[in-house]
């Protein structure tokens, strides 16, 4: 086990030598940052540009947060965390041959014919928190009461970037989106499930992985209000999630704007072959969303027509929703419908649904 011990005020260019240096033996980075006040140095980050390249470094290397005592913030390399984390070391979640790390909850009633959801995670509450479990939020805990008994409920985490990769490519893993339709095939294959009873689920973030990929790979999907652009954030919230590529140092090389226009694009061209007949009677996939939502107007610009895209957007004007995260909580009877007529074969037709 090597650890390397750094001080935040010995700069991102010090660090970024150490970790070249390294060759890929360092498993441990140990940041002192002196600031009790913040707590860890993902906070330091959102006040100082300084911290926030040294935080960019590490990331750009695959290492990321797991602990700190307020003074030291201590990182795991991509590679260590199966080692190190308590839930991967107990064997409640798995380690895929990519090293992507995910759990299975067994359906609630065998069946020779087995369903299945992937739910994708959003922000974990606390976004700044130091441990891992900001990876793998712990999102609709009680999926299973809701859905199909019959269905396997596969949990994947996102590992990656600071507070996540969004299921995308990054600079470190610029294959990621590969590695999570490798485990997508390889768990309808090893679980055998058949591809139209799949169906991909996430909000926010999560929401992200569950459209990126449904579209990608085929998979019927329910996205609650996926953030598509990272505008919002970057302009009126201060890059709270670390995904500016104004800065020199930067996660991603491009732009979820672009990546999403490229992908409907795509889409567009391959649609016909994307799903198997059975898939093909109602929408590919939906999306749930609000006007209320600041993501709103991304996310309609991005998918263009629902008819002509082949996709259901259920538009929400529920007066409880005045922000991005309340979309989620006060759309969840539409969401669990949609996810229970894609596991029971029934057609949603593509197009707009006004619902409360």
């Amino acid at each position: 086990m090597s650890v390397y011990v750094h001080d935040v005020n010995w700069g991102a260019d010090h660090l970024e030598q150490k970790l070249r240096d390294g060759n890929g033996e360092i498993n441990f980075v140990h940041v002192n940052h002196n600031d009790s006040d913040s707590g860890n140095l993902i906070r330091c980050a959102r006040k100082s540009t300084f911290a926030r390249d040294n935080l960019i470094v590490l990331a750009n290397h695959g290492y990321y947060s797991y602990m700190s005592d307020g003074d030291q913030t201590r990182f795991v390399h991509e590679g260590s965390i199966p080692n190190l984390w308590k839930p991967v070391k107990d064997g409640k979640y798995d380690v895929s041959p990519d090293g992507l790390i995910f759990s299975v909850s067994e359906p609630q009633v065998k069946n020779a014919k087995p369903k299945l959801v992937v739910l994708f995670a959003s922000m974990f509450r606390r976004i700044y928190t130091p441990y891992l479990v900001r990876h793998m939020a712990p999102n609709f805990m009680s999926l299973q009461k809701y859905i199909s008994q019959d269905a396997y409920v596969v949990r994947l985490a996102d590992i990656g970037g600071i507070l996540g990769s969004f299921y995308l490519n990054t600079r470190f893993c610029p294959d990621n989106t590969s590695r999570i339709q490798r485990l997508l095939n390889h768990l309808m294959l090893t679980l055998g499930v058949n591809k139209e009873d799949i169906v991909l689920y996430g909000g926010s973030k999560g929401g992200t992985g569950a459209l990126f990929h449904g579209l990608l790979g085929g998979y019927q999907f329910v996205s609650v209000d996926p953030i598509v652009s990272d505008r919002h954030y970057e302009d009126k919230l201060d890059d709270m999630h670390f995904t500016s590529r104004s800065h020199e140092r930067t996660i991603f090389d491009r732009s979820k704007d672009d990546t999403f226009a490229e992908l409907m694009r795509s889409y567009g061209r391959n649609r016909d072959n994307f799903q198997s007949d059975e898939a093909q009677t109602g929408a590919a996939g939906i999306i749930v969303t609000s006007e209320r939502s600041p993501q709103y107007k991304y996310i309609t610009n991005v998918i263009g027509d629902p008819a002509r895209a082949n996709l259901g957007l259920f538009e929400s004007s529920n007066p409880k929703i005045n922000s991005h995260p309340e979309v989620s909580r006060n759309t969840i009877h539409t969401v669990t419908m949609g996810m229970n007529a894609m596991l029971a074969g029934v057609a949603i037709g593509p197009g707009v649904y006004s619902i409360v």
